[in-house]
């Protein structure tokens, strides 16, 4: 019976070892619920769906593999935040700062991202299928292999931004400004 305890002790002591790491600190998710901002925070992998996030200051906070399907994030901060794999499908992030951020492999898809700071952000790999960038500021962001079939870019700002060949084309049809200075 005791070695069965001490196995059973062992198993449950390795699965929060080896979990640790994985996902947000509750803390960091209880602090932003209660007041509506969390700079620096851990919040990888928390399910903020629908979350309501508008102003939330969020500066350098790690988001990677969180979901925002559908969160309303306007006029929030997110400047230099890791949200690599993201989820942001649906989300609401009108003039949202995102200034530096890490987007690598985000889902974009049907966001509403108008007048958002996208500046010096990495955005390679990330979905903004339907997404709407109208008056987005984009310059410097690295767009690299970024899915914008179907985006809305009609004024969005691409100075010094680096596109693909598919990108820079889709860019063209789609209304976006500062084409003539892209980065290589």
């Amino acid at each position: 019976m005791r070695k069965l305890l001490t196995i059973c002790c062992t198993a449950v002591v390795f699965l929060l070892v080896s979990t640790e790491g994985y996902a947000y600190k509750a803390s960091d998710l209880i602090i932003l619920k209660s007041t509506g901002s969390c700079p620096g925070c851990d919040l990888r992998e928390a399910n903020l769906q629908l979350a309501e996030l508008q102003k939330a200051d969020l500066q350098g906070a790690d988001l990677r593999g969180a979901d925002l399907r559908k969160a309303n994030l306007q006029y929030a901060d997110l400047h230099k935040a890791d949200l690599q794999g993201a989820s942001l499908q649906g989300a609401y992030l009108f003039l949202a700062n995102f200034w530096g951020a890490n987007l690598q492999g985000a889902d974009l898809r049907g966001a509403d991202l108008v007048g958002a700071y996208l500046q010096g952000a990495i955005l390679r790999e990330a979905d903004f299928q339907k997404a709407n960038l109208k008056k987005a500021h984009l310059q410097g962001a690295n767009l690299r292999n970024a899915n914008l079939t179907e985006a809305d870019l009609q004024g969005a700002n691409l100075r010094y931004a680096k596109l693909d060949s598919d990108g820079i084309a889709i860019a063209k049809a789609r209304g976006a400004i500062g084409l003539d200075l892209l980065s290589d």
